[in-house]
């Protein structure tokens, strides 16, 4: 049995959802730091149809909540992203093969205004997989009893979840030492 472990990205690439497709438990890490300029709570769109430039969208986050665990980071509705990051999907994509099938679901998400940011990426990290026909298990790390920091908890995860092998993608490699793994199997 296999697992892969990764923090919950708002509209995650589509590498992020072969990994969840290719292991038989996918765990999103959501009882790490929260960490500003990442893609937790922003992501990069067209700057309309046409373009070979970005833009970036980012839901705000109160900032009580920048230095929490990802599970407890506090979206900020003081100002109305949601229609923002609406118009801006909609002024790139509503030409392209499947914006009208999708783009009412993703409305109804963007628009539910939950408290924490986890909710939000897990929601849509859901939403596609069940448009991409995926069907993983998928449980949340804050969820799972695990210990240490860094490739530690990671280690501690599997250990839990009793899996033999853990996928990671490449960036992975920087910063894990995998020994640890060799040495527990």
């Amino acid at each position: 049995m296999n697992c892969a472990i990764l923090q919950p990205h708002y509209f995650p690439w589509l590498g992020y959802f072969s990994m969840i497709n290719n292991v038989n438990i996918f765990v999103i890490f959501d009882d790490v730091k929260y960490i500003k300029r990442e893609w937790k709570n922003r992501n990069k769109i067209r700057k309309n149809s046409f373009s070979d430039e970005f833009k970036w969208i980012s839901v705000p986050i109160k900032k009580k909540s920048q230095d929490s665990l990802i599970y407890n980071t506090e979206i900020d509705y003081s100002i109305n992203w949601q229609t923002n990051h609406l118009n801006s999907l909609e002024s790139t994509y509503n030409k392209t093969r499947y914006f009208n099938l999708y783009i009412s679901d993703i409305s109804k998400i963007i628009s539910k205004k939950l408290k924490y940011l986890a909710d939000l990426n897990i929601e849509i990290i859901n939403f596609f997989c069940n448009i991409y026909n995926i069907k993983t298990k998928i449980l949340r790390s804050s969820e799972i009893q695990n210990s240490g920091k860094k490739d530690q908890k990671l280690l501690s995860i599997c250990k839990e979840l009793k899996v033999n092998e853990y996928i990671a993608n490449n960036l992975s490699k920087n910063y894990i030492d995998i020994d640890i793994f060799k040495k527990s199997n």
